[in-house]
């Protein structure tokens, strides 16, 4: 891979402002190739070809295609990317191999006009279009090749939003299994009704994507939130990716609503979200500008690879299934990927082909090969639509004086579509056959605890339970629990499968289930209750059974100066009242249970008043309360708790650069991972997980430990420097004045339902709803450093890189 001078990021920077980075005298350029150049720069895995099927004049900018019943190709042209939406160029073209050599000598236009438009596809004697906020259905009455039929059948995608991210528009519509269509949604989300419906109705598709029955046209809200691209495999099952999630499974559950969900939206590829790839085109030079200004602190944005310009997953952009394989597109880095399946009790997981373990399914040398999207054609081969652009990039995300060195238009009438064949000897995948023959097909237990009828399940819970509770990741063990629709159905379950299990496996199902100490159990958690200092881990479970039963006891062991501090924690997490009783001894608690204290009372009525009293009279100090928590009271709660708060537990200054600066210092002291964790557990665990302790706000510390010491400190001292749509702030005022802020994690007609900092899960009836906003800012709030000495601040850098 070639690489670009760095020299004038190293030279003395004249002043700026914050977004718009250092004076460019001249940006490097990559010429464009013509399409036999770019044909030889085209570098298929070995068992593979790759031959031209169009390129311009007859197709440009082609973001998705769909092969009608005539073997005519459908294309969505996206000419008007990325700042042009107001002059409407996208379109629609029909391409047709007349002499049926391969290549389409010839394209008509069969709609123009359009703003945005991102997804194409013909079903059944019709051809459906998305550009937001609609869904248009076309038809062609006589068969004479002109849509004379066009209506606008779905509309409202993006509603609600300020401004439309250009990133983030609803795509990829994609034939069900069930004979429905389906589509990703994507962040921009949309409250979708069909026209003529006032607005203000519909059905809202925040963080879910949709399908649509195209005879009745009866619409609803499907699990997903993906980005761009959505597949169906061969059994059914929903496959989407987004940017640096570059495969995700739709994983199959059954609400009961008892008990939390498993997560729908699983990430699956072994090699992580944002994997390692095999580029072999050079870094365009603007790209390893900006990475550097943004590592170097210079400009604000996300940085990524721990500051590379690339080398992994930035811009996954599509996802198809073909040959039983995934195929992923990264327009970012001029690539092609492939990932295999392989089952698992918990379902599905990804990995590269033995034979592309170092290198990709698809590379080129040429800068300007942008694969955005698939599909297979009449032939079996695998089609790619190649934007054939210079540069490819949210415009929001360029600083501004580089901005201005690029044309973001070039490339606008270029446009490549690729035919990928497998060589004989590929014909038939490895395995592929003989995973088709099953007339099960993979997951069949995953799919039987789904589906089975209420009527049914009972007598099926002990077999079920027996098969997955020591599945690997837990997932299936989690989807049946979370089936029980309440806490009477939690206790047969647990009579049911129970009875032959040791006392350590039953003491776990109970605690599981969240259900009050069983009769079977009674005698081991009196006894284990009894063994004062011990934090044995049947202890632990049996002392949380305790707590839902004989409350009173777990309250003393809260107070009881004998008993260990696991002990402790536990008592007062399950036991809130217990907390208060314990803030005449706040100087001699221990760091882990001051941090319990404040937590079990933040949230509680009248909590946050006492908490904020003690800090008036000096036991406390601002320090011990979590930043997130402060941010809440300091927006939120009755009149008096946001005076006190403002006062005792001010806000940050909103200009970070001098802090940034400041608290540099931590970078050069040897840290202290052990005690790390203990700030961590101060400052980061109330919206990060760490393996299984925490909680499941933001990112796990897992997906970012690898980013390094600079760029982490970076993310401490100013988060909303970039915020990835997932984790972006939602904050709800409710009408009797009270405000929660947190991630959205459903919308309905009738409610709103946020995860806040703590791991609390709020539904907001929409009917107590004063006002909802939305913006870009990060849910983890400024000032998390602030009370931290720089020494602390590198004890916890040492504690997340570990």
């Amino acid at each position: 891979m070639r690489a670009f001078p760095l020299l004038l990021l190293l030279l003395p920077l004249p002043a700026m402002a914050a977004d718009d980075g250092p004076e460019v005298a001249t940006l490097p350029r990559l010429p464009a190739l013509s399409p036999e150049e770019a044909l030889k720069s085209l570098h298929p895995a070995p068992g593979f070809t790759v031959s031209l099927a169009a390129a311009e004049p007859q197709v440009m900018d082609p973001v998705s295609m769909s092969f009608d019943s005539r073997g005519a190709l459908y294309v969505v042209e996206m000419r008007d990317y990325s700042e042009r939406r107001a002059e409407q160029l996208s379109r629609v073209r029909r391409l047709t191999d007349k002499d049926g050599d391969g290549v389409f000598e010839t394209s008509v236009t069969v709609m123009e006009g359009l703003a945005w438009a991102t997804s194409v596809l013909c079903w059944r004697e019709a051809v459906y279009v998305t550009a937001t906020p609609d869904i248009w259905r076309l038809k062609d009455a006589d068969g004479d090749g002109v849509m004379e039929e066009r209506e606008v059948i779905f509309t409202g995608f993006g509603d609600g939003m300020a401004r439309l991210n250009v990133q983030a528009l609803f795509n990829s519509l994609t034939p069900g299994p069930d004979g429905r269509i389906y589509g990703a949604t994507a962040p921009n989300g949309g409250l979708i009704r069909r026209p003529g419906t006032p607005e203000g109705q519909g059905i809202s598709v925040r963080g879910r994507d949709f399908s649509f029955d195209p005879k009745t046209l009866d619409f609803r809200a499907e699990p997903g939130g993906g980005q761009f691209g959505l597949t169906f495999d061969a059994w059914g099952r929903r496959f989407v990716c987004s940017n640096s999630h570059h495969l995700q499974w739709i994983a199959p559950v059954r609400e009961g609503g008892y008990l939390q969900m498993p997560e729908t939206l699983v990430d699956i590829a072994l090699d992580g979200p944002a994997a390692p790839v095999f580029r072999i085109s050079p870094d365009e030079p603007w790209r390893v500008m900006r990475t550097n200004w943004r590592a170097s602190g210079l400009v604000p944005g996300l940085v990524e690879g721990n500051g590379r310009a690339s080398g992994y997953f930035t811009s996954a952009s599509g996802v198809h299934i073909w040959r039983n394989d995934a195929i992923i597109a990264d327009c970012g880095s001029n690539l092609v990927h492939r990932k295999q399946f392989r089952e698992t009790l918990d379902g599905p997981v990804a990995e590269r082909p033995a034979s592309e373990r170092d290198r990709e399914f698809l590379t080129s040398t040429d800068t300007w090969f942008r694969p955005v999207s698939f599909t297979t054609g009449p032939d079996g081969a695998l089609y790619i639509a190649d934007m054939c652009r210079e540069y490819i990039e949210h415009p929001d995300s360029l600083p501004l004086n580089l901005k201005a060195k690029m044309d973001l238009n070039s490339g606008h009438d270029r446009g490549r579509i690729w035919r990928v064949r497998a060589e004989p000897a590929s014909e038939s995948p490895a395995g592929a056959v003989a995973a088709l023959s099953s007339s099960a097909g993979p997951l069949p237990l995953l799919r039987e605890i789904v589906d089975t009828p209420d009527s049914e399940r009972p007598a099926r819970w002990k077999g079920w339970w027996e098969a997955v509770r020591d599945s690997p990741s837990g997932r299936t063990a989690r989807t049946l629990l979370a089936s029980l629709r309440n806490a009477e159905e939690a206790a047969a379950f647990y009579e049911r499968c129970s009875g032959d299990l040791p006392v350590p496996q039953a003491l776990d199902l109970a605690v599981r289930l969240k259900i009050r100490t069983p009769a079977n159990l009674k005698e081991p958690v009196s006894r284990l209750a009894a063994e004062t200092g011990g934090a044995s881990a049947d202890r632990l479970k049996a002392l949380e059974l305790l707590a839902r039963s004989e409350p009173e006891k777990l309250f003393a062991l809260a107070t009881d100066k004998k008993e260990c501090d696991a002990v402790r924690l536990l008592a007062v997490s399950q036991v809130p009242q217990a907390a208060a009783a314990l803030l005449p001894d706040w100087e001699a608690l221990p760091a882990g249970l001051r941090s319990a204290v404040v937590t079990a009372l933040g949230s509680r009525s009248g909590g946050p008043a006492l908490l904020l009293g003690k800090i008036q009279e000096g036991l406390m100090t601002a320090g011990d309360i979590p930043p997130a928590m402060a941010a809440a009271w300091r927006s939120g709660g009755g009149a008096e708790v946001k005076k006190l708060a403002a006062e005792l537990l001010p806000a940050p200054p909103p200009d970070r650069t001098a802090v940034i600066a400041l608290r540099q210092a931590a970078l050069t002291l040897p840290g202290d991972a052990a005690k790390g964790a203990v700030v961590y557990e101060q400052r980061c665990s109330v919206c990060h997980r760490d393996g299984d302790a925490g909680h499941a706000v933001g990112p796990d510390r897992a997906s970012f430990s690898n980013k390094g010491k600079p760029l982490l400190l970076l993310a401490i001292l100013d988060p909303d420097r970039e915020v990835a749509p997932q984790y972006a702030r939602t904050t709800i005022t409710l009408k009797d004045g009270s405000v929660a802020a947190g991630i959205t994690l459903e919308e309905s007609l009738e409610s709103v339902r946020l995860m806040q900092p703590g791991g609390q899960a709020l539904n907001a009836p929409r009917h107590g709803i004063a006002r909802i906003s939305r913006d870009a800012g990060s849910l983890m709030p400024m000032g998390v450093e602030e009370g931290l000495t720089d020494q602390e601040l590198a004890d916890l850098l040492a504690w997340l890189v570990r």
